[in-house]
């Protein structure tokens, strides 16, 4: 019998948690699975969006494959391109193909696709379905409070793994950088921020941009899952840049960031400003970024972060090849509030 596509709305609510818990093997209770959670990612009303950003392909009735967007502004060639990235993508094993097909159904939604990560089956499967590779971009943490983590330690290996992570990141002697004179961070609301400042940092003609919009950040500050928190950045108090942090559990995320600036002394400032400001949370046991940009990349590393891993980055356009790379950040998809860390 052939499938039916269609969005979901807030009833499916069971039955995506019972597709999610059975392929991903989530348990019960699981941060992502919660209503609010699933409310915010697939339902709550956006500008950025019309309707459910939630969809599945049934058969018989059954739900046999889910797909949600996080939608994206892709800015490139004098070209705005309505983009998505696709998350809680899943499949039952039986019906493997129901998953492809959910995926090209949301493509005729859109000009494209973006893709962050994802699992190793997932990563194999994309090429063949007409996605571009374009480039990788680098994990940075820096450790805050060591001993956040050692509960975790005792309870599981992989708590047991992050923090002897941290402390070996704490242990290794590196440029951990002070905070030029002159620089602050004050907390704001998204109305706020001036539209030159929201407006991102310069990139290259090669190197396109997602849109960044007050709305879409206030959207991000209201995630159940990693609330955040938006601070604008003055120099000498004039505004020079802003910084969002996320905070999922005893991880903080710095989920977008902009310096008008290609002076790596500049970003090293807002590196060093939200490192001081994860600091304020007590159960914070690192901060944890993306980038890749060149510029980024090393004012991180003479910020007092360590590089420990990449995240690749594939793209697919309805229309034409794609971007050969775009500035990529957490409040890009769905790492910017996944509990398991990034």
């Amino acid at each position: 019998m052939s499938s039916q596509f269609r969005a979901t709305t807030p009833d499916d609510a069971e039955a995506i948690t019972k597709l999610m818990r059975h392929v991903f093997n989530m348990p019960a209770g699981h941060p992502m699975l919660a209503r609010d959670q699933m409310h915010w990612k697939y339902w709550r009303d956006i500008p950025e969006w019309s309707g459910s950003r939630s969809f599945v392909s049934e058969r018989d009735g059954a739900m046999v494959a889910h797909g949600a967007v996080v939608p994206l502004t892709c800015i490139w060639g004098g070209q705005r391109l309505r983009m998505v990235n696709l998350i809680d993508w899943a499949a039952r094993k039986q019906f493997a193909g129901a998953g492809i097909t959910l995926l090209k159904r949301i493509g005729q939604m859109v000009d494209g696709i973006f893709v962050a990560g994802g699992t190793d089956a997932t990563r194999s499967i994309l090429p063949a379905l007409g996605f571009k590779i374009i480039g990788n971009a680098s994990r940075f943490m820096r450790p805050a409070r060591l001993f956040a983590r050692l509960p975790d330690a005792v309870h599981s290996q992989i708590g047991a793994a992050r923090f002897a992570r941290n402390v070996l990141f704490a242990a290794i002697r590196g440029p951990s950088g002070r905070l030029a004179e002159g620089w602050q961070a004050r907390r704001i609301t998204p109305t706020e921020l001036d539209p030159q400042v929201l407006s991102g940092p310069c990139v290259s003609s090669d190197m396109a941009r997602f849109e960044r919009t007050p709305s879409a950040i206030a959207y991000l500050l209201d995630c159940p899952a990693a609330p955040g928190e938006l601070f604008l950045v003055e120099r000498r108090g004039l505004p020079a840049g802003y910084f969002v942090l996320s905070i999922a559990a005893k991880q903080c995320r710095i989920a977008e960031c902009s310096v008008n600036s290609d002076d790596p002394a500049d970003w090293q400032a807002l590196f060093q400003l939200a490192f001081q400001r994860a600091k304020e949370h007590s159960q914070v046991g690192e901060l944890a970024a993306v980038a890749n940009r060149v510029v980024e990349i090393d004012a991180f590393k003479h910020s007092g972060f360590r590089k420990f891993g990449e995240v690749p980055l594939q793209s697919w356009l309805r229309r034409g090849s794609p971007p050969p790379s775009v500035r990529y950040q957490l409040a890009d998809g769905d790492a910017v509030f996944l509990h398991e860390g990034i």
